[in-house]
Protein backbone atom coordinates (compact mmCIF):
# COMPACT_ATOMS: atom_id res chain seq x y z
CA UNK A 1 0.00 0.00 0.00
CA UNK A 2 1.16 3.80 -0.67
CA UNK A 3 2.94 5.50 2.52
CA UNK A 4 1.16 6.88 5.29
CA UNK A 5 0.22 10.26 4.83
CA UNK A 6 0.36 13.89 6.48
CA UNK A 7 -2.86 15.88 6.26
CA UNK A 8 -2.89 19.43 7.04
CA UNK A 9 -6.88 20.60 7.92
CA UNK A 10 -7.37 23.73 5.78
CA UNK A 11 -8.68 24.00 2.55
CA UNK A 12 -6.77 25.47 -0.13
CA UNK A 13 -7.48 25.96 -3.52
CA UNK A 14 -4.83 24.80 -6.20
CA UNK A 15 -3.31 27.87 -7.99
CA UNK A 16 -2.83 25.57 -11.59
CA UNK A 17 -1.29 27.40 -14.39
CA UNK A 18 0.62 25.37 -17.08
CA UNK A 19 3.50 26.86 -15.25
CA UNK A 20 3.03 27.32 -12.03
CA UNK A 21 4.13 24.63 -8.86
CA UNK A 22 1.48 23.42 -7.29
CA UNK A 23 0.92 22.83 -3.49
CA UNK A 24 -1.33 20.19 -3.75
CA UNK A 25 0.21 16.55 -3.85
CA UNK A 26 -2.17 13.14 -3.96
CA UNK A 27 0.41 11.56 -1.08
CA UNK A 28 -0.32 13.64 1.45
CA UNK A 29 3.25 15.49 1.81
CA UNK A 30 4.59 17.80 4.44
CA UNK A 31 3.67 21.04 3.32
CA UNK A 32 0.18 19.93 1.34
CA UNK A 33 -2.94 21.60 1.75
CA UNK A 34 -6.13 19.04 1.30
CA UNK A 35 -9.07 19.99 0.09
CA UNK A 36 -11.58 18.54 3.02
CA UNK A 37 -14.73 18.76 0.55
CA UNK A 38 -13.65 18.83 -2.88
CA UNK A 39 -15.53 20.26 -5.23
CA UNK A 40 -15.99 17.21 -7.57
CA UNK A 41 -16.85 15.06 -4.49
CA UNK A 42 -20.97 15.90 -5.32
CA UNK A 43 -21.80 15.16 -1.38
CA UNK A 44 -22.23 12.14 0.51
CA UNK A 45 -25.35 12.42 2.82
CA UNK A 46 -25.54 10.28 5.71
CA UNK A 47 -28.71 8.90 5.49
CA UNK A 48 -27.36 7.19 1.96
CA UNK A 49 -26.72 3.66 1.89
CA UNK A 50 -22.88 3.31 1.53
CA UNK A 51 -22.68 1.01 -1.28
CA UNK A 52 -22.58 2.29 -4.66
CA UNK A 53 -25.02 0.63 -7.49
CA UNK A 54 -23.69 -0.08 -10.90
CA UNK A 55 -24.42 0.88 -14.40
CA UNK A 56 -23.88 -0.61 -17.68
CA UNK A 57 -21.09 1.45 -20.06
CA UNK A 58 -19.01 0.51 -23.16
CA UNK A 59 -17.38 -1.70 -23.38
CA UNK A 60 -19.42 -3.37 -21.11
CA UNK A 61 -17.72 -3.21 -17.95
CA UNK A 62 -19.51 -2.88 -14.57
CA UNK A 63 -19.08 0.42 -12.87
CA UNK A 64 -19.76 1.85 -9.17
CA UNK A 65 -21.80 4.72 -10.43
CA UNK A 66 -20.96 8.10 -9.00
CA UNK A 67 -22.70 9.59 -5.99
CA UNK A 68 -24.80 13.01 -6.92
CA UNK A 69 -25.40 15.11 -4.04
CA UNK A 70 -25.48 19.28 -3.34
CA UNK A 71 -25.48 20.27 0.26
CA UNK A 72 -23.90 23.64 1.79
CA UNK A 73 -20.46 22.63 1.55
CA UNK A 74 -21.14 21.67 -2.19
CA UNK A 75 -22.80 24.58 -2.71
CA UNK A 76 -20.00 26.96 -0.96
CA UNK A 77 -17.79 25.38 -3.25
CA UNK A 78 -20.02 25.95 -6.29
CA UNK A 79 -20.05 29.53 -5.20
CA UNK A 80 -16.22 30.31 -4.90
CA UNK A 81 -15.26 28.12 -8.34
CA UNK A 82 -17.94 30.03 -10.36
CA UNK A 83 -18.33 33.71 -9.04
CA UNK A 84 -14.73 34.23 -6.41
CA UNK A 85 -12.37 31.95 -8.28
CA UNK A 86 -14.05 32.53 -11.90
CA UNK A 87 -11.19 32.93 -14.00
CA UNK A 88 -8.90 30.56 -13.18
CA UNK A 89 -11.72 27.83 -13.01
CA UNK A 90 -12.31 29.15 -16.41
CA UNK A 91 -9.30 28.14 -17.22
CA UNK A 92 -8.71 24.61 -16.12
CA UNK A 93 -11.81 23.74 -17.93
CA UNK A 94 -10.34 25.14 -20.77
CA UNK A 95 -7.41 22.93 -20.62
CA UNK A 96 -9.37 20.12 -19.25
CA UNK A 97 -10.17 19.79 -23.30
CA UNK A 98 -7.16 18.34 -24.52
CA UNK A 99 -7.03 15.71 -21.76
CA UNK A 100 -10.50 14.92 -20.59
CA UNK A 101 -11.19 12.50 -23.41
CA UNK A 102 -8.07 10.31 -22.92
CA UNK A 103 -8.68 10.25 -19.10
CA UNK A 104 -12.34 9.22 -19.28
CA UNK A 105 -11.47 6.32 -21.93
CA UNK A 106 -8.66 5.09 -19.40
CA UNK A 107 -11.10 5.48 -16.63
CA UNK A 108 -14.02 3.85 -18.34
CA UNK A 109 -11.63 0.55 -19.30
CA UNK A 110 -10.61 0.06 -15.88
CA UNK A 111 -14.15 0.09 -14.42
CA UNK A 112 -13.97 3.89 -12.72
CA UNK A 113 -16.75 6.33 -13.11
CA UNK A 114 -15.45 9.02 -15.32
CA UNK A 115 -16.26 11.79 -13.13
CA UNK A 116 -13.17 10.83 -11.33
CA UNK A 117 -11.35 12.71 -14.05
CA UNK A 118 -12.19 15.79 -11.84
CA UNK A 119 -9.35 14.89 -9.62
CA UNK A 120 -7.39 15.85 -11.62
CA UNK A 121 -8.86 19.29 -11.78
CA UNK A 122 -8.38 19.69 -7.84
CA UNK A 123 -4.82 18.11 -8.12
CA UNK A 124 -3.60 20.35 -11.01
CA UNK A 125 -5.33 22.25 -12.77
CA UNK A 126 -5.18 19.43 -15.33
CA UNK A 127 -1.23 20.84 -15.97
CA UNK A 128 0.84 17.86 -16.96
CA UNK A 129 3.78 20.44 -15.90
CA UNK A 130 2.53 20.97 -12.10
CA UNK A 131 4.78 20.65 -9.22
CA UNK A 132 4.26 21.19 -6.14
CA UNK A 133 6.25 22.63 -2.91
CA UNK A 134 7.20 19.37 -1.52
CA UNK A 135 7.74 17.23 -4.90
CA UNK A 136 4.87 16.04 -6.20
CA UNK A 137 4.77 15.94 -10.21
CA UNK A 138 2.31 16.26 -13.08
CA UNK A 139 -1.25 16.23 -13.97
CA UNK A 140 -2.17 13.59 -10.94
CA UNK A 141 0.67 15.24 -8.80
CA UNK A 142 2.08 11.88 -7.63
CA UNK A 143 4.95 12.11 -5.11
CA UNK A 144 8.16 9.86 -6.29
CA UNK A 145 7.61 6.64 -4.39
CA UNK A 146 4.19 5.93 -4.80
CA UNK A 147 4.57 7.10 -8.42
CA UNK A 148 7.31 4.17 -8.28
CA UNK A 149 5.11 1.72 -6.50
CA UNK A 150 2.31 2.45 -9.54
CA UNK A 151 4.88 1.41 -12.07
CA UNK A 152 6.07 5.17 -13.31
CA UNK A 153 9.28 5.19 -14.18
CA UNK A 154 11.34 7.61 -12.60
CA UNK A 155 15.56 8.33 -13.50
CA UNK A 156 18.02 11.16 -14.13
CA UNK A 157 16.72 11.04 -18.09
CA UNK A 158 12.86 10.25 -17.83
CA UNK A 159 9.71 11.08 -14.95
CA UNK A 160 7.14 9.47 -16.36
CA UNK A 161 4.88 11.57 -13.53
CA UNK A 162 5.33 14.13 -16.51
CA UNK A 163 3.66 11.87 -19.18
CA UNK A 164 -0.35 12.66 -19.12
CA UNK A 165 -1.12 9.19 -20.77
CA UNK A 166 0.52 7.06 -18.02
CA UNK A 167 0.77 8.79 -14.70
CA UNK A 168 -3.34 8.63 -15.42
CA UNK A 169 -2.97 4.64 -15.60
CA UNK A 170 -0.91 4.99 -12.29
CA UNK A 171 -3.69 7.44 -11.16
CA UNK A 172 -6.49 4.84 -12.47
CA UNK A 173 -4.82 1.75 -10.00
CA UNK A 174 -4.20 4.33 -7.37
CA UNK A 175 -8.13 4.99 -6.93
CA UNK A 176 -9.38 1.72 -7.77
CA UNK A 177 -7.34 0.42 -4.81
CA UNK A 178 -8.32 3.52 -2.81
CA UNK A 179 -11.93 2.13 -3.57
CA UNK A 180 -11.41 -1.37 -2.52
CA UNK A 181 -9.89 -0.33 0.76
CA UNK A 182 -13.02 2.43 1.49
CA UNK A 183 -15.85 1.14 -0.30
CA UNK A 184 -17.17 4.84 -1.47
CA UNK A 185 -15.56 7.27 -3.99
CA UNK A 186 -15.32 10.38 -1.96
CA UNK A 187 -13.34 7.98 0.70
CA UNK A 188 -11.10 6.90 -2.26
CA UNK A 189 -10.60 10.93 -3.56
CA UNK A 190 -9.70 11.57 -0.16
CA UNK A 191 -7.17 9.17 0.52
CA UNK A 192 -5.83 10.23 -3.16
CA UNK A 193 -5.51 13.68 -1.56
CA UNK A 194 -4.41 13.05 2.16
CA UNK A 195 -3.31 9.41 1.94
CA UNK A 196 -5.03 6.43 3.01
CA UNK A 197 -3.55 5.76 6.27
CA UNK A 198 -4.71 9.31 7.27
CA UNK A 199 -8.12 8.91 6.35
CA UNK A 200 -8.17 5.03 8.20
CA UNK A 201 -7.60 7.07 11.38
CA UNK A 202 -10.16 9.92 11.24
CA UNK A 203 -12.24 6.97 10.62
CA UNK A 204 -11.01 5.19 13.63
CA UNK A 205 -11.03 8.13 15.79
CA UNK A 206 -14.67 9.73 14.52
CA UNK A 207 -16.30 6.30 14.23
CA UNK A 208 -17.75 7.20 11.19
CA UNK A 209 -17.12 6.32 7.08
CA UNK A 210 -19.36 9.19 6.34
CA UNK A 211 -17.33 11.74 4.39
CA UNK A 212 -19.11 14.84 5.34
CA UNK A 213 -18.66 13.71 9.34
CA UNK A 214 -15.34 12.91 8.67
CA UNK A 215 -14.39 16.47 6.58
Amino acid sequence: PPQPPTQPDAFSVPDATADEPMDADPDGGLGTEILPVPPMLPGLDSREPQSDGTVRVPPGLPVPTYPLVVNAPVEALIDHFVAKDRERFGMWIARSGRYLPMIQRIFRERGLPEELAYTAMIESGFSPRAVSRVGAKGMWQFMEATARRYGLVINRWVDERLDPVKSTMAAAEYLGDLYGLFGHWFLAQAGYNAGEARVGRAIQRARTSDFWALT
